[in-house]
């Protein structure tokens, strides 16, 4: 894997964090509890600039669309400058749970190996963004 010039972090939830610093404007930024050290990803929640909210959701969007991977992603925004990033799977059962934190237990035990695979795919994921973004893609 090529040195990543935009991080010295090793974690997906920090590497995609410091992605979005690079190429954005970013508030906040919150990673669900990781089960294992952060090598696991349930779900991010983040703020952007609100001047600035549609480059990034457009970015992700489109970045995720062109990228592809094994990992369905799904990106909501919950206010103008919010946004969620999670596994497709997550999103839909805490639409059902109506709750994140509940949904990710269960995911955890259900399908244990969809938060480790998530956070490869979101570094291979953070690596394509940055790459478009500087156009070297």
């Amino acid at each position: 894997m090529p040195a990543r010039t935009y991080t010295n972090s090793a974690e997906a939830a920090w590497i995609f964090s410091d992605l979005l610093n690079s190429v954005f404007r970013r508030g906040w930024f919150s990673a669900a509890p990781s089960a294992d050290d952060g090598k696991s990803l349930p779900y991010l929640s983040f703020h952007v600039h609100p001047d600035d909210a549609d480059r990034p959701y457009e970015s992700l969007e489109n970045a995720m669309i062109a990228y592809g991977g094994n990992t369905k992603w799904r990106l909501k925004r919950t206010r103008q400058n919010r946004l969620i990033l999670c596994p497709e799977q997550v999103a839909l059962r805490a639409e059902q749970l109506g709750n994140f934190g509940n949904a990710v237990m269960e995911i955890r035990e259900t399908l244990p190996h969809l938060e480790r695979g998530a956070a490869t795919d979101l570094i291979l994921l953070s690596d394509f963004l940055y790459d478009v973004t500087l156009g070297r893609r």
